[in-house]
């Protein structure tokens, strides 16, 4: 009997070739895409897990208001891992990671620009699970200057020799000794590094006691018997035993005052597991997830995979009408209603196994451009893991079942005469449920397609807003620090080119790590602090970078008391409560008032994005850098004309004024750009599965569409007969499906606004929705959509009503 129904199963596939090839294509892509996208999910989702303590790993961090600013970082103070243990009987361990400056390190004459050198305790390796291939977890972080460096960073280095104990220089002067060797970091950890030094190399910075200077990343694993909320209220008490007494030392005022005062300083316990996708603090390490793409792509999988479901459904009960001859014989000569259900459910289930067997084909085409897109390296091998069949079995039967089911129990419950009389053929050609099945199909790809175009127009608007600086003309070289007290020699040599405009030093730019510091305006209570940014710069800063000067007047040299004075920009003013800041005092309290730096504020400077467009503008304060001071760039202004000319004459001279060091350099607005990485994946991934979907779609409506006009062929041959004209019988054929794709917008319009509005409502600087789009993007699908039907209908149309006749 089985033996049967394959063979029946076989037959129609072969005999409808071309609704066998869109049926199977359109659920494999379908199968395909999901996949792919699960595949991310479960990336996103496995961050961390490969620690060995995962589940009792905790990321403390510190939240807050100071002032009128609302502070969030990991950064917290030196002694906290240490009190955290030594107090807290549920505190089982605890560690520090100090996140590192790019810096450039050499091995004899290999040089490289190091991004991801970091500093830990001497027990980040018993700590983490990162396992080492060489050295002793114990011992390679316990002298200063000691390194461990990842597998890929030893072939850099030292290719096929042994690493152990070599000397490793970095250009701020020091030597560290390569004392281990640990495997790459997994790419779903939320930090990576290919250094890891001993933090005590700065010992006086690592054992301090300062409670007010946060630099550190604390790590802790707690008790899997400890009460969340009890730990919660131990690092509450905390607060007020060890940063209480400082407080008031140092700024004079105690915690009592601190609070009544509404400022707040309270520690989060992050778990770590919780870190890539809800945690975006100041201070991360990299940018992390975001737990709502998870989400909206789980549920974009679903849809494309319910779209895929939904052309298999149509197509396999259009099909159904020229089975109904077949159905009532099989009755008459004895057929139960039970084997003809199962007939129909193993030819739906077999149809099934062959897409998913030609998804796994495309999976493997699609992946490593999936991957690019996503920025990841994912990997599908189906059958790796015995875990996999199950689902893998368990998704064709609820595909195969749920197509074939309706198909099956309709066609199966009616009766030999009413099938032969062909009663049946009419109900089928009047199915309102396909109707249905393909509005749900264009309402999902209308709103993908409105979303992609308006998260398209954000980043758009993101490249091309004016954020109160230049920056595509901006070249910037990076280590400073390397030309030691030729940093302005260098600058004036370069300035000598006819393409090079301008350039600056600094100790940070737009788009890096902001220090913060408290600051007051003199004769306030001691209590009326301001957090402000702090910006050190040198005198060019304001013309490098066409920063816009709104009051007084930027730091001059031929004013020697401007290393004390200070340029706020609007955001600062307003925070402080100005209502003409020039000439009046800033004063940045420390110990009483005992070392208290007045500064004098001599100008104001409009407002420009020195951090992403997620936030507001945040109050700034510019302090004069020092020729002697530490220095991490030197900001270039040049004619982009000359852009290949202007490197190479920068690199000439720093080459003359480093002895050789290494070149490094990259464009402000390439820079920049880089903290919407996320968003620009999200887009392309938007676009991707956009077109996929409507793909999908249009697959389905091209086979749905023949179908049914071959169905109606003898009544268009009638109709001609009776003198219908060509371009009647094309809009009569039209108008069965354009309804449904027209109706699909009372759904697609709402869920793109709704999303929309959520989504751009991240930023704090935003489009409008562009509603146009809305209307042209419905437009544009029915236009394409009655192409794909009229390819058919015209066809079918101009042809000779006697063939047409003869149709059965």
């Amino acid at each position: 009997m089985y033996k049967n129904y394959l063979k029946t199963a076989t037959r129609n596939l072969s005999r409808y070739k071309v609704f066998s090839i869109i049926n199977i294509i359109g659920l494999a892509l379908g199968i395909a895409v999901s996949l792919s996208i699960y595949l991310w999910i479960q990336d996103e989702l496995s961050y961390d897990d490969f620690h060995e303590n995962n589940e009792q790993m905790y990321r403390l961090a510190v939240s807050g208001v100071f002032g009128n600013e609302e502070f969030n970082t990991i950064n917290t103070a030196a002694p906290t891992a240490r009190v955290a243990v030594e107090e807290l009987q549920d505190v089982l361990q605890s560690t520090r990671l100090l996140k590192g400056w790019n810096k450039q390190v050499r091995f004899d004459e290999k040089i490289f620009a190091e991004s991801f050198f970091h500093y830990a305790d001497s027990n980040f390796f018993q700590f983490f699970s990162f396992p080492l291939i060489v050295g002793n977890p114990h011992e390679v972080l316990l002298k200063p200057n000691s390194v461990v460096i990842t597998q890929s960073t030893a072939l850099r280095y030292f290719d096929d020799e042994d690493p152990m104990g070599k000397v490793l220089k970095s250009d701020e002067g020091r030597s560290y000794f390569v004392t281990g060797v640990c495997k790459d970091v997994p790419d779903n950890s939320h930090f990576h590094f290919d250094f890891i030094a001993s933090l005590n190399t700065f010992e006086e910075w690592s054992k301090s006691n300062n409670w007010l200077q946060q630099s550190f990343a604390t790590y802790i694993i707690i008790a899997p018997t400890c009460n969340i909320e009890t730990i919660k209220k131990k690092f509450g008490e905390m607060v007020i035993k060890y940063i209480g007494p400082q407080l008031e030392e140092f700024l004079g005022f105690t915690i009592e005052e601190f609070d009544s005062a509404g400022q707040k300083y309270e520690f989060i316990l992050q778990p770590i597991s919780d870190i890539h996708l809800h945690s975006h603090l100041d201070g991360e390490f990299e940018q992390n997830g975001n737990y709502n793409y998870v989400i909206i792509f789980s549920i974009i999988a679903a849809f494309i995979l319910i779209i895929a479901l939904i052309n298999f459904m149509n197509l396999t009960t259009a099909r159904s009408i020229t089975r109904t001859k077949e159905i009532g014989i099989r009755k008459t000569l004895g057929s139960s209603r039970k084997q003809l259900i199962a007939q129909f459910l193993i030819e739906s289930v077999g149809t099934t196994i062959l897409a998913l067997v030609f998804s796994f084909v495309v999976i493997e085409i699609i992946l490593p451009h999936f991957n690019d897109l996503a920025g990841k390296n994912l990997v599908f091998h189906p059958f790796s893991r015995l875990s996999h069949i199950p689902i893998f079995i368990a998704l064709v039967l609820i595909i195969g079942l749920i197509s074939g089911s309706y198909p099956a129990y309709f066609l199966s419950s009616f009766s030999p005469l009413m099938v032969l009389s062909g009663k049946v053929r009419q109900k089928i050609k009047k199915s309102y449920l396909r109707s249905w099945l393909v509005f749900f199909q264009f309402a999902v790809s209308i709103t993908l397609i409105i979303c992609t175009i308006n998260i398209y127009n954000q980043l758009e608007y993101i490249d091309e807003k004016d954020i109160g600086i230049s920056k595509d003309n901006v070249l910037v070289v990076e280590h400073a620090y390397a030309l030691e007290n030729n940093k302005k020699e260098f600058k004036n040599k370069i300035k000598k080119h006819k393409s090079i405009l301008d350039a600056t030093t600094s100790y940070t730019l737009p788009g890096d790590r902001f220090s913060s510091t408290s600051h007051q305006p003199e004769g306030m209570l001691d209590d009326e602090l301001h957090v402000l940014q702090i910006m050190p710069v040198d005198y060019d800063f304001i013309s490098t970078m066409s920063v816009r000067l709104k009051l007084g007047r930027f730091f001059s040299q031929n004013v020697p008391g401007d290393t004390l004075a200070i340029v706020l920009n609007e955001s600062a003013v307003k925070n402080l409560g100005f209502d003409n800041p020039i000439g009046k005092k800033l004063v940045r309290p420390s110990n009483k008032g005992l070392n208290d730096q007045v500064f004098n504020i001599i100008g104001v400077v409009e407002d420009f994005n020195f951090q992403s467009l997620h936030r507001q503008v945040r109050p700034l304060a510019i302090n004069l850098l020092q020729e002697s001071e530490y220095a991490k760039y030197i900001a270039v202004k040049i004619n982009i004309e000359d852009k290949e000319e202007c490197i190479r004459y920068i690199k000439k001279e720093w080459r003359e004024l480093t002895s050789g060091q290494a070149f490094n350099y990259f464009f402000l607005g390439s820079y920049l750009s880089r903290l919407y990485n996320e968003e620009k994946q999200t887009g392309i991934l938007f676009l991707v599965f956009s077109l996929l979907a409507i793909f999908i779609a249009l697959l389905g409506l091209y086979g749905l569409s023949t179908f049914i006009i071959a169905q109606r062929t003898k009544e268009i041959g009638i109709r001609k007969v009776l003198g219908a004209s060509e371009t009647s019988i094309v809009l009569l054929l039209w108008k069965d499906f354009s309804r449904w794709v027209l109706l699909a917008n009372i759904i697609a319009w709402p869920l793109s606004w709704v999303f929309l509005d959520h989504w751009l409502k991240t930023f704090a600087f935003f489009i409008d929705i562009n509603w146009i789009s809305f209307p042209l993007v419905s437009l544009a699908t029915l236009i394409i959509a009655m192409l794909i039907i009229s390819v058919q209908s015209i066809q079918t149309a101009l042809s000779n009503p006697v063939n047409s006749l003869k149709c059965e």
